[in-house]
């Protein structure tokens, strides 16, 4: 079992959760934190990356216990943004693995508030994180890192749609979701609903398979 240290953007529980495959009930996390170092920002992207700053700490949680197919699912998520692990002691004095940026990877900039990124990002990483998860098991973190922007500009549409304003009545009634299939994804990508949705007279359909064509704005 391995230890984990989070600093940046997988603070935020609904986007742990998505990663990990499992609700945050289910993990055992705690707060701790990094002496003489510091998250900033990264001018390429809204994430941090941390680095050393001696007499400062870096707030962050700590994640104990994780098994193979964690760490596997955390290294897929996280080998899209080029980190790497590497052994650290936090202020507890709990000995964990931290992601850490090569070298010369990102250019930075002033300390990253989490609750800025959560303002700005954190809807639209969740539902980028959702199709990158899809796609572990199935492709590289190596691939997913060359198709991520077209990823986050489907995410970004996703965001821009709950926005939408839509004429009255236009999303009441209920629609139960059986299964999605991806059954094509490159520059654009297709899903598969396999769905149910009410009527009318409140009765429900049966089972409908319908393709969604889903591209960025």
């Amino acid at each position: 079992m391995t230890d984990l240290f989070l600093y940046g953007s997988l603070r935020h529980v609904p986007l742990l959760e998505i990663v990990m495959g499992r609700a945050a009930d289910r993990l055992d996390i705690s707060p701790d934190r990094l002496p003489d170092h510091i998250a900033l920002s990264v001018v390429e992207g809204p994430f941090p990356c941390i680095v050393p700053a001696p007499g400062q700490s870096a707030e962050g949680l700590l994640l104990r216990g994780l098994g193979q197919n964690d760490l596997d699912r955390l290294n897929f998520y996280e080998g899209s943004f080029a980190y790497d692990l590497q052994e650290i002691t936090l202020e507890s004095g709990a000995k964990a693995l931290g992601y850490f940026a090569r070298p010369d990877q990102w250019t930075t900039r002033d300390p990253w508030s989490l609750a800025q990124w959560q303002a700005d990002w954190g809807a639209l990483s969740c539902f980028a994180a959702r199709e990158v998860m899809d796609y572990f098991g199935v492709y590289t973190a190596d691939r997913v890192a060359q198709m991520f922007p077209m990823i986050r500009s489907r995410a970004a549409a996703q965001v821009n749609a709950l926005r939408s304003k839509h004429g009255a009545g236009t999303l009441d009634g209920k629609v139960r979701i059986d299964r999605i299939d991806r059954a094509y994804t490159n520059y654009f990508a297709l899903n598969e609903y396999h769905l149910a949705h009410e009527r009318f007279d409140g009765t429900m359909t049966d089972v409908l398979e319908r393709a969604v064509f889903v591209a960025t704005d």
